[in-house]
């Protein structure tokens, strides 16, 4: 009688020490996916400057806060998604209320500025290649030239520009491979 509740007792305490171990592993990597993130070259140059949360619960991340613009809101999201351990992200990112890229005071964003712009994000875009495509930006009006792998990868070269400050409309004269 004595050694079957004995029995109990052992598997009962040994049962509590697995459970708390499985919970300190997840949250060991949670918080490896949060130090990551905020260590990683992405976040501590291009998004040094924006107000950005991370939070990694059971592989999923929610990132919440304040951007500068749409492009670093998609830079961070694509940065913690390939991170080690990441199953899911839930973008809670703000973008700041900038200037409007129309006329602002008689100020416009110039056309250089656009096309740097364009081209960093097609360069920091897993999905697309900054090296096979030539921008050019005239009064706001992006024309798109050079050549995709798919056609989906086309599209997503014109979504991108289109979320850029200052586009008037995108031109996408890109030919698929």
């Amino acid at each position: 009688m004595k050694v079957k509740r004995y029995l109990r007792v052992f598997v009962f305490v040994i049962s509590i020490l697995f459970l708390n171990t499985a919970g300190s592993h997840a949250s060991g990597s949670d918080d490896a996916i949060e130090s990551a993130a905020k260590n990683s070259y992405t976040f501590r140059t291009y998004l040094k400057d924006d107000a950005i949360k991370v939070n990694s619960k059971d592989g999923v991340v929610t990132l919440t806060g304040t951007v500068v613009d749409e492009y670093h809101r998609l830079l961070a999201r694509d940065t913690v998604s390939n991170l080690p351990g990441v199953t899911g992200v839930n973008d809670k990112l703000k973008v700041a209320a900038a200037a409007s890229p129309e006329k602002t005071l008689g100020e416009t964003i110039d056309d250089a500025s656009i096309t740097a712009q364009v081209k960093l994000a097609l360069l920091f875009h897993r999905s697309t290649s900054a090296f096979k495509t030539r921008v050019r930006t005239e009064k706001g009006v992006v024309t798109l030239t050079g050549s995709a792998k798919t056609a989906a990868e086309k599209e997503l070269v014109t979504e991108l520009v289109n979320d850029i400050n200052g586009v008037e409309k995108v031109v996408n004269e890109m030919t698929v491979e």
